[in-house]
């Protein structure tokens, strides 16, 4: 089991140890830091994470890491929907079609934010339908 030190007011973390047994401050310097700390929870790691308004750890949904080749996510698109993407004059769709060649030989994460807009973008655009940008991202 971990140990944790965490900010009093906010519950922010300050730092922490994956054995109990480590040595800490007494509670006394601790406090008059503004800092508490907490032990007997689980280690921190890609499906645990620090609650700060509980001052506990909880556990996060796993997201894989979802990758693509540049060439298969364009692949993905039909010939219409890039001819449409093609000719649209939004600059936010026109900056995709330039960026989108500059990354050939590099992978896609699927789960990244700038996909998500990207995504949205398109559908805001009539470029893609929701259903449509939804299968492309799986």
């Amino acid at each position: 089991m971990a140990l944790y030190v965490y900010r009093i007011s906010d519950g922010l973390l300050i730092s922490w140890s994956p054995n109990d047994s480590d040595p800490v401050a007494s509670d006394a310097v601790l406090t008059a830091k503004g800092w508490a700390k907490v032990t007997g929870l689980l280690p921190l790691d890609d499906t645990h994470a620090w609650d700060a308004p509980t001052h506990s750890v909880v556990v996060v949904a796993f997201t894989p890491i979802r990758y693509l080749s540049v060439f298969d996510f364009a692949n993905r698109f039909t010939a219409a929907e890039l001819a449409a993407i093609r000719a649209s004059a939004n600059t936010g769709v026109q900056k995709f079609v330039f960026m989108l060649p500059l990354a050939v030989g590099q992978t896609i994460d699927l789960n990244s934010p700038v996909i998500t807009t990207v995504m949205t973008l398109l559908v805001a655009q009539g470029l893609l339908t929701q259903p449509r940008a939804n299968a492309m991202v799986v």
